[in-house]
């Protein structure tokens, strides 16, 4: 568990977490190349878990969702293919109308590099 990244670090405190991922990449990676998949797949499952908690629905700052762009856009983290099953997942399972505010803010903040990645969701 020491090498889980939370995803309350992730969205409130971005710079503590890409600090904590650089480390996980040295101590986890081949020549300093993404961090392995399992350690990142647990981590994308932890925030995918987190966001979807119906108690945190539209409840995101903007602080918040700058955090969780600035993780899915580091491409030195994370692969591609990834971003776009984490995406996919919120996207697919935004049920409530909280949910579906909040997926849209992502959008939002998030400009057209998201809006493209999920319009090929679509």
């Amino acid at each position: 568990l020491q090498d889980i990244v939370e995803p309350e670090t992730i969205l409130n405190d971005w710079k503590a977490a890409k600090a904590k991922f650089e480390q996980l990449k040295k101590r986890h990676s081949k020549e300093g190349g993404k961090l392995r998949t399992d350690i990142m797949g647990i981590i994308l499952d932890r925030l995918y878990i987190y966001l979807m908690q119906p108690s945190l629905a539209g409840k995101l700052d903007k602080s918040q969702y700058q955090g969780f762009l600035e993780f899915i856009k580091s491409k030195d983290l994370i692969p591609e293919d990834a971003v776009y099953t984490l995406l996919r997942r919120l996207r697919r399972d935004a049920k409530t109308k909280e949910q579906q505010t909040m997926f849209a803010d992502m959008i939002r903040h998030g400009g057209k590099e998201i809006a493209d990645i999920i319009m090929s969701i679509s």
